[in-house]
């Protein structure tokens, strides 16, 4: 019996090294045709041009390049932004910056080209008003997103 378990032991290593042999010259005559990969980062320095340290700008080709699975991702974007579901269906999602719940209409604001889509009165009681018009932009629509936390110039 203990010569058996030798065998199978001594088998398995040299079959192992029959078959690396046979793959290596594969993978040398395929790396002379995959070409180059070229790796592009994305980085703005604001610093010294910017009112406020928590005044940022994403471009929408860095959002194409995401692997976003719902609108709310997008948002996420934003640093130390959480976008999270509310359990059931028809309500808007939820939103906490830096651990702190967002009030829907009233601690967070959305604008689209200027217009915005959580004015006060939609705050709360009108959520599926927000939540729709917010479901309906997807990531390839957004061309830039620029954020403001906390206090920033008004002018």
């Amino acid at each position: 019996m203990t010569n058996i378990k030798t065998l199978k032991f001594v088998g398995i290593p040299s079959a192992l090294l029959l078959v690396s042999n046979a793959f290596s010259s594969d993978l040398q005559s395929a790396s002379q045709l995959l070409a180059p990969i070229v790796v592009e980062g994305h980085y703005d320095n604001a610093v010294g041009t910017s009112d406020a340290s928590s005044l940022g700008v994403i471009r929408g080709d860095l959002l194409q390049d995401l692997p976003l699975l719902r609108p709310g991702e997008v948002l996420e974007t934003v640093p130390g932004l959480v976008v999270t579901q509310h359990s059931g269906d028809g309500k808007a999602n939820q939103y906490f910056l830096r651990g702190y719940n967002l009030d829907h209409g009233t601690d967070f604001a959305t604008n689209v080209d200027g217009v915005p889509l959580n004015m006060i009165p939609n705050a709360a009681s009108k959520v599926a008003l927000f939540r729709a018009t917010v479901h309906n932009f997807g990531p390839w629509s957004v061309g830039l997103e620029t954020r403001y936390i906390g206090p920033y110039p008004l002018a």
